[in-house]
């Protein structure tokens, strides 16, 4: 296999992905969790 179709490849699913991603909060369709109010109390 050429170096060119592993490209092609490679952009191919990441389009797909980028195209199933879209609209949602986060990729692969996983739940994007609220933070709690606590954390944000927290200081580093």
């Amino acid at each position: 296999m050429k170096i060119s179709k592993i490209y092609k490849l490679i952009a191919a699913v990441g389009k797909k992905a980028a195209s199933r991603a879209s609209g949602t909060a986060s990729g692969f369709g996983t739940y994007q969790p609220v933070e709690p109010e606590s954390l944000k109390s927290f200081k580093k």
